[in-house]
């Protein structure tokens, strides 16, 4: 490790610690920076410099939330560099505060807006900043802008108490509570990729990955009329989908899913596949539980190469197409199934403590064993 970056990781006030990265050429900003200990986090300070600027809302935080498969390992793969267990702490030019999952507790200040809200409103940030111009946009993908910006990933996101965003990122949400508003994001890339895969009532779908977005489609696709069945690799996931959404049908992943699935559909395999694990051994797997002339859902990210066997392919004329984030729609959509009550929020957020107690929950929600789903945090 760089011997300057190494003094990052030791318990130093906090102004020493930035004023040795201005000396580096470190251009960091009090909203980026996140402090751990070299095992263990020590603490994460919070901006106390946020502004508003034109077209603008500020606003305090509420509740952010973290999951455990595919969030809270993430705190080593964000732009800033920041690394959970231990290795480096930032890059050069780091400035980003991570996070972009969060609801709003208290609107502080806004503007005149399109969506008539106002102070004291209850508010869902959107968190993908689109450029409005490029092609995708223009036909209406806004969720995969050439230009995307993520909150939390490109700029700064929730891992604050207040924050300052454009004020058409902003959804009203007066009817939902705060931990329905803190959901609505992650199932909305669930409602994207149902959405996406113009799902019909009584297909059969299998859907790989019992995480957070894998449960998301699921029950939206149960919503939709569809049989699912659901694939995982935890044996305890499953039962929680079972027990928790009433999916009718669980494979555990191994050498034998190809055949029960075989066996639940009488033969015929499922008409629409989903990946939600980004899993390499996974998603080449998919293939083999798909129908002739069925649809592979690619929702998981994977950052490696993909192999398929062409021949299996073009034998079932697959239709495979990825789905990413989501659009204002998306999230409308989830915001209607909330209001009616046709999601079960409470045994969807499995922990859930105050900011104090973050930092001592936290290395707990790394273990799968101890059945995270989806953690959030109350500001």
């Amino acid at each position: 490790m760089n011997k300057w970056l190494a003094l990052l990781v030791l318990p130093l006030p906090s102004k020493l610690k930035n004023f040795i990265l201005r000396f580096l050429g470190h251009n960091i900003h009090k909203s980026a920076y996140i402090g751990f200990s070299y095992l263990n986090i020590d603490r994460i300070e919070l901006a106390q410099d946020t502004y508003i600027g034109h077209g603008n809302v500020f606003f305090r935080l509420g509740s952010l939330q973290l999951d455990q498969g595919s969030r809270i390992s993430r705190w080593n793969q964000f732009s800033s560099g920041a690394i959970y267990q231990g290795k480096i702490i930032l890059k050069k030019n780091a400035s980003i505060s991570l996070r972009h999952y969060f609801d709003v507790c208290d609107l502080i200040e806004i503007g005149e807006n399109k969506q008539n809200i106002k102070v004291g409103d209850k508010v869902i940030v959107m968190p993908y900043i689109s450029c409005g111009q490029c092609i995708a946009c223009r036909n209406g993908k806004t969720n995969c802008c050439t230009e995307l910006r993520v909150l939390g990933v490109h700029t700064d996101g929730g891992m604050q108490e207040q924050i300052s965003v454009p004020t058409n990122l902003l959804i009203p949400a007066n009817k939902l509570s705060y931990a329905e508003m803190a959901i609505v994001e992650p199932l909305a890339i669930g409602a994207h990729a149902i959405r996406r895969a113009k799902i019909l009532p009584n297909e059969f779908i299998v859907v790989m990955g019992c995480g957070p977005i894998g449960i998301g489609i699921m029950k939206f696709a149960q919503i939709s009329g569809a049989k699912v069945i659901a694939m995982d690799i935890d044996s305890g996931r499953l039962n929680y989908a079972k027990d928790n959404m009433d999916i009718d049908h669980i494979v555990l992943a191994g050498e034998t899913a190809v055949d029960i699935i075989a066996e639940i559909t009488n033969g015929e395999m499922a008409t629409a596949v989903f990946d939600a694990t980004g899993n390499k051994e996974a998603l080449e797997k998919g293939i083999d539980y798909m129908a002739n002339g069925g649809r592979y859902i690619l929702v998981g990210l994977s950052n490696g190469k993909l192999e398929f066997a062409h021949p299996a392919l073009h034998a079932k004329e697959t239709t495979i197409m990825c789905s990413r984030n989501a659009t204002l729609e998306d999230f409308e959509t989830v915001i209607d199934i909330l209001k009616k009550g046709k999601f079960p929020v409470e045994s969807f957020i499995t922990h859930n403590v105050s900011f104090t107690e973050m930092i001592h929950q936290f290395d707990s929600w790394l273990d799968p064993s101890n059945g995270v789903i989806k953690a959030t945090v109350n500001f």
